[in-house]
């Protein structure tokens, strides 16, 4: 036990604080579209990402690749939801198809004008995608003697 502590003491002593420093970067993804014959422009939360890396120039970096690619997908998944009319009809009906073709003249009209109803209501123009500002934090040498301290307690109780 006491060879531990003194191994764990060696090594905070002789590693460098810098590379016990872990760094988390994190930013909102989201994209606005709006209606069409309205003005009112509609924000919708896309995802989250997170980077991390051992310094925090190094996870900013990675998180702003991360945020181009992110981008470009939420933009498709935009343009899919709100500029696809087609689609979202086709989409529709294939979840409806078994009911729809086993039912009555007028629960299929029904069901067809429902369905035309709610794609129109979802139908607009993609204004553009963004990304909140990036936050950083650093996770210092406490992650690491929280580790330490827990790898100690495992050796304890063997």
């Amino acid at each position: 036990m006491n060879y531990l502590l003194f191994v764990l003491t060696v090594i905070f002593l002789i590693i460098p604080r810098s590379l016990l420093a872990q760094s988390e970067c994190s930013s909102q993804v989201s994209y606005i579209w709006k209606k069409d014959k309205q003005e009112v422009e509609i924000p919708i939360d896309w995802r989250k990402l997170k980077a991390s890396a051992e310094s925090e120039e190094k996870a900013r970096e990675k998180l702003e690749n991360m945020l181009l690619k992110e981008k470009a997908l939420a933009r498709t998944a935009c343009q899919r939801e709100h500029e696809n009319l087609s689609g979202c009809m086709a989409t529709k009906y294939a979840s409806i198809s078994s009911v729809l073709y086993s039912s009555g003249f007028n629960v299929r009209k029904a069901l067809e004008d429902a369905v035309k109803r709610d794609c129109l209501a979802l139908q607009g123009k993609c204004i553009k995608t963004d990304s909140t500002e990036i936050k950083c934090e650093t996770k210092a040498e406490e992650k690491a003697a929280e580790e330490a301290e827990a790898e100690k307690d495992k050796k304890k109780k063997k």
